[in-house]
């Protein structure tokens, strides 16, 4: 049986929409630079973004637990803030898409300068690079 929206929205405090709206827009801004950073390929600016990001995930988690009872959803009404964290949601996908492009680049790289082979490379069925046998050590021919 469905709740009624005034049920929904009785299950979360009103007061908490400016601080959820607050949040989850740093949030986003804290994703879009650690993307940047990805990019770019800036350590300081990627640690400075992920510290970011951890402190505000956790001020989510206490707002959502000092706001919201546990099993009920989010008003009706509060569409923005629905809109907000499924963007945010969608770009901490999209960034560690990023992250693992870059740790296979950089195994790559790695298996390179130890002497791997460059050849054609194969996909197991998780969706990683098969590397058995690939790389040889340092000085062995």
């Amino acid at each position: 049986m469905a709740a009624e929206p005034s049920a929904i929205g009785a299950a979360v405090d009103p007061a908490a929409r400016p601080e959820f709206e607050r949040l989850l827009g740093a949030l986003g801004e804290a994703l879009r630079d650690e993307l940047a950073a990805l990019r770019s390929r800036d350590v300081a600016a990627l640690e400075a973004a992920v510290q970011t990001k951890a402190g505000l995930i956790a001020a989510l988690e206490q707002a959502t637990g000092k706001y919201c009872h546990p099993g009920k959803a989010l008003p009706l009404e509060w569409s923005e803030v629905r809109r907000m964290a499924q963007a945010c949601a969608e770009a901490n996908r999209v960034n560690g898409g990023a992250i693992e492009l870059n740790r296979g680049m950089v195994a790559r790289l790695v298996e390179i300068t130890q002497g791997g082979r460059l050849g054609p490379a194969t996909y197991t069925a998780h969706g990683r690079l098969n590397r058995r046998d690939a790389s040889r050590g340092v000085g062995y021919a």
